[in-house]
């Protein structure tokens, strides 16, 4: 490969990974959240870090799990 190549190669890849983020961002944005939450359950043992901040348990509360 020519280095022209390798750099249209690198160009079309940045260009899909940026399409990829911008078509699945609530996605991953969504996943991020997810994991955040179950570390901070996990960290916090159970509910009582959310009982504890409440303005963090507003942005988070899509995103418990239901409690059993």
């Amino acid at each position: 490969m020519s280095s022209a190549e390798k750099a249209n190669a690198q160009e079309r890849k940045k260009e899909e990974n940026a399409n990829y983020y911008l078509n699945h961002r609530e996605d991953i944005l969504d996943k991020k959240m997810r994991q955040r939450t179950q570390s901070y359950i996990a960290k916090y043992g159970g509910y009582s870090f959310f009982d504890r901040y409440p303005h963090k348990s507003i942005k988070y509360q899509k995103y418990l799990p239901e409690p059993q």
